[in-house]
C-alpha cells in the first residue's frame, strides 16, 4: 500500500523543525463507497482493510464517510474497532431518511413506522401515503419520502438520530441525502402544508429542524445539508440555518487540474458555496468527486498540483470551509495514490506545496525517486483545466507522450535498490498503463492479466489495492519485469 519501512535498526532523522498546533482543516476525509465503477459491491470485509486504514491515518486523514450498510458491516466485522483505534471519526450517510424512519422497522429502530404512523411519510396526489423502498447501490432509493412539514415526523427522526449517536459516539457527521437528482424517483409530499412551499424549501426546512433538535443534545455533531445537482443553488427564502447544520457541496462537474486552483476559485462552484455560507452563517465541507467518478473506470487523473491553492483559498475566505472529503475506494488506491497522499497531507497543513508533498511521497521509490518526481511533474502538467472531473480520466492520456512516461519508469527502475521500491514502481506504472490501454481500447490481454493478478475490485480477489475494471479479455500476453512482484 505504498509503505516504506527502512530495514535498519537505527534511524537518524537529523534536525527536524516542524511545529503545528492544530490541523488547518478540521475534517480530512475519504468518502468510501465499497463499490465498483458500475456500483456493484465490494466486500466490506476486504482483506486490505487494516493496511488501508493505517495508510489513511498516517497520511493525515481523520474522517471516514460510510454508507449506512457499510457502517453496519464494520460494526459486525471488527473494522469499526480497528478504525477507532486509529483515531478516525465517522460520517454516517446515504439514505438517512430511510435509515432513521424505517417503514418496516430495523434492528436499530424496530417500530414499523409506515404501519404505525403512515402520516410521517409523503402524501401523494392520489391521497395515499407513499411507502418508501430502501436502496443501496446499485439500486437507488426513493427520494423525498418523508413529510418534512410534519412536526411529529421531524421529532421522531431527531429522537432516533440521538438514540443512534448515544450508541455510536464516534459518528460526528450525519449526511442527510434525500434530494432527487439525475432522474431519481421523487415522492415529495402533496399535503396542504407542503404544497405551500417548493421542493427545496420543504427539504431544507425539514433538515434544519432535525439538526436543531439533535444539536440541542449533541452540540458537536453536525447534520450535513447536501448541495448537489438541481439542489445546488440557495432559495431566496433561506436566510438562516441552525448551528447544527453543516453545508456539504459536491463539486463533481468542475474543471480539474489547474495548478492555480482556478478549477474552483473564482468559479460558479465557489460563488455558490459562499452564497450559502454568507446567507446562512453556516460552515461547509467539500465533497470532491475526482476519485469517485465511477464513469472514469478508475483511470488515473493527475490533479494533485491544484490542491494547495484550493485549500489555501478556504483560509483566505475566513475558514468557513472547514474540511473536505474525496471519493475513494479500497480497490482503486494505487490508481490515484499521489492524489490521495497530497489531499490528506495538504488538508492538514495548507503550507505544504506540491513539491513538498512530492519530495516526501517519492521516498517509497528509494533511489528511483528523482525519475518518479519527473514523471509526476510531467503528467500533472498535462491536466490544466481542459476537462471536468467527469471527463478528465477519459481524455488527458491522449495528450501524453507515452515514451516519455515509460522512460521515466525505466530510469526509476534502474536506480531503485530494493524489492519494495521496485514493487511500488510496478504498481504506480500499472495505474498509468491501465489508463492508456483502456482509453485506447488496446492491450485486452494485458489488461486481463492485470485484472486477474492485481485487481482488488471486480476480480473478487485481495489484489494489491489497484482497480482494473476495464479488464479486457483472455489472450496471449507474456508478462515482463513490470509484472514480476518481488
Amino acid at each position: 500500500m505504498g509503505e516504506y519501512v527502512p530495514k535498519i535498526e537505527t534511524i537518524n532523522l537529523g534536525t527536524v523543525d516542524y511545529t503545528k498546533s492544530a490541523a488547518d482543516a478540521l475534517y480530512r476525509g475519504v468518502h468510501l463507497g465499497y463499490s465498483n465503477y458500475d456500483n456493484t459491491r465490494v466486500s466490506p470485509s476486504h482483506a486490505l482493510n487494516p493496511a488501508y486504514f493505517d495508510w489513511l491515518m498516517k497520511n493525515r486523514f481523520n474522517l471516514v464517510y460510510l454508507w449506512a450498510g457499510i457502517y453496519d458491516a464494520f460494526k459486525s466485522n471488527g473494522m469499526y474497532d480497528e478504525i477507532a483505534k486509529r483515531g478516525v471519526i465517522f460520517n454516517y450517510g446515504g439514505t438517512a431518511g430511510f435509515e432513521f424512519l424505517p417503514p418496516d422497522g430495523s434492528s436499530d429502530f424496530p417500530e414499523p413506522y409506515f404501519t404505525t404512523h403512515p402520516e410521517y411519510y409523503s402524501l401523494q396526489p392520489n391521497n395515499e401515503y407513499h411507502k418508501p423502498r430502501g436502496g443501496d447501490p446499485s439500486a437507488q432509493p426513493d427520494r423525498m419520502v418523508l413529510n418534512y412539514r410534519n412536526p411529529a415526523a421531524i421529532t421522531e427522526v431527531a429522537r432516533n438520530i440521538k438514540k443512534f449517536l448515544a450508541a455510536n459516539p464516534l459518528v460526528k457527521l450525519v449526511q442527510w441525502y434525500d434530494y432527487p437528482y439525475e432522474g431519481e424517483a421523487n415522492f415529495a409530499s402533496a399535503d396542504p402544508m407542503s404544497s405551500r412551499y417548493t421542493l427545496k424549501e420543504n427539504y431544507i426546512y425539514g433538515v434544519n429542524e432535525i439538526a436543531k433538535q439533535v444539536n440541542a443534545d449533541y452540540p458537536r455533531v453536525r447534520i450535513e445539508l447536501f448541495l448537489y445537482g438541481n439542489f445546488m443553488s440557495r432559495p431566496e427564502s433561506v436566510t438562516s440555518l441552525d448551528r447544527g447544520v453543516l453545508l456539504e457541496q459536491a463539486n463533481r462537474e468542475r474543471s480539474v487540474g489547474k495548478s492555480d486552483g482556478s478549477g474552483f476559485i473564482a468559479t460558479g462552484w465557489e460563488s455558490n458555496l459562499y452564497d450559502w455560507i454568507k446567507a446562512t452563517g453556516r460552515a461547509a465541507i467539500i465533497y470532491d468527486h475526482v476519485q469517485a467518478n465511477y464513469g472514469s473506470m478508475w483511470h488515473y487523473i493527475p490533479s494533485a498540483d491544484e490542491l494547495q491553492a484550493i485549500f489555501q483559498s478556504y483560509a483566505a475566505n475566513g475558514n468557513k470551509v472547514i474540511g473536505a472529503h474525496t471519493g475513494a475506494n479500497i480497490q482503486n488506491h494505487w490508481n490515484y495514490l499521489f492524489d490521495f497522499y497530497t489531499y490528506g497531507r495538504t488538508l492538514y497543513d495548507y503550507a505544504l506545496t506540491f513539491d513538498d508533498n512530492l519530495e516526501r511521497f517519492a521516498v517509497i521509490f528509494s533511489e528511483g525517486a528523482p525519475a518518479v518526481k519527473s514523471y509526476l511533474r510531467y503528467v500533472e502538467s498535462l491536466v490544466e483545466g481542459q476537462w471536468s472531473i467527469v471527463d478528465a480520466g477519459q481524455f488527458w492520456i491522449f495528450n501524453a507522450n507515452m515514451d516519455t512516461i515509460y522512460s521515466h519508469f525505466e530510469d526509476a527502475y534502474s536506480a531503485a535498490t530494493s524489492n519494495a521500491a521496485r514493487n511500488n514502481l510496478r504498481l504506480l506504472r500499472m495505474a498509468v498503463r491501465y489508463t492508456e490501454l483502456s482509453n485506447y481500447g488496446a492491450g485486452a490481454a494485458e489488461r486481463y492479466y492485470m485484472w486477474e493478478n492485481f485487481d482488488s475490485g471486480t476480480s473478487g480477489k485481495t489484489g494489491y489495492g489497484i482497480g482494473i475494471p476495464d479488464k479486457g479479455s483472455p489472450g496471449s500476453f507474456h508478462p515482463d519485469k513490470w509484472y514480476a512482484i518481488e
